[in-house]
C-alpha cells in the first residue's frame, strides 16, 4: 500500500519531533553536566569554606577577648618575678662575702670567719656551701640570720649550731652553713 503525501509528511514531522526531543534532552544533559553541576559543586565548596572561616573567626575572637585577662596575668607574674631572689650566673663569692661582712657589722658580730666549700651541682642550680663562724649576742645573731634571708640572691641556711661563750653572759658562738646558688653556664 502506498503512502500518501500527507502520511509521509506526518511521518517526517514525527521523526523531526523525536529528533528535536532527543536534541533538547542532550542539550539539557550537556548543560547539567558542563555548567550546572560544576558551579553547584563550587558553590558547596565555597559555602563549606565560609562556614570553616566563620568558626575560625569566632574562635580567634574568643581568644582576643581573653587578651586583657592574659595581659593582667602576665603583669602579675612579672611583678611576682621581680620580687623573687636572683640566681647569678657565676658563684659571685666575693659579693656574697661583702654582704656577709656588712650584715655582721650591722649586727655587731665578732670573730667572723668565712670558709667557702666546694661547689656541687644539683638538678636545677649549682650550689656552694659557705661555712660562717662568729660570735655575738643572741639578738645580733638573729638579726644576722634575718639579714642573710633578706639578701637579693638565692640562699639557704643549711645548718645552725649555737652554744654559749664561756665567761661571757648573753654571748653565743655560732657556726652557720649557708648554701649559695648560681647557674654555671
Amino acid at each position: 500500500m502506498a503512502r500518501t503525501k500527507a502520511e509521509l509528511h506526518i511521518g517526517f514531522l514525527g521523526r523531526v519531533q523525536v529528533l528535536m526531543a532527543i536534541g533538547t534532552a542532550l542539550a539539557v544533559a550537556a548543560f547539567y553536566l558542563v555548567i550546572y553541576q560544576p558551579q553547584s559543586r563550587e558553590g558547596r565548596e565555597l559555602a563549606a569554606r565560609i562556614i570553616s572561616q566563620q568558626k575560625e573567626l569566632a574562635a580567634e575572637t574568643a581568644t582576643a577577648q581573653n587578651l586583657p585577662m592574659v595581659e593582667a596575668q602576665v603583669k602579675s607574674l612579672n611583678d611576682h618575678l621581680a620580687g623573687l631572689k636572683r640566681v647569678p650566673v657565676q658563684p659571685d663569692i666575693g659579693d656574697f662575702i661583702r654582704d656577709i661582712n656588712r650584715l655582721s657589722q650591722e649586727a655587731s658580730l665578732t670573730k667572723l670567719d668565712v670558709q667557702p666549700g666546694a661547689a656541687r651541682q644539683s638538678a636545677i642550680y649549682d650550689e656552694r656551701p659557705v661555712k660562717l663562724t662568729f660570735q655575738g649576742d643572741f639578738v645580733g645573731v638573729f638579726q644576722f640570720l634575718q639579714g642573710i634571708e633578706g639578701l637579693q640572691r638565692l640562699t639557704r641556711v643549711q645548718s645552725v649550731k649555737l652554744h654559749g661563750v664561756t665567761g661571757k653572759a648573753g654571748q653565743v658562738a655560732a657556726e652557720v652553713t649557708v648554701c649559695i646558688y648560681y647557674h654555671d653556664t
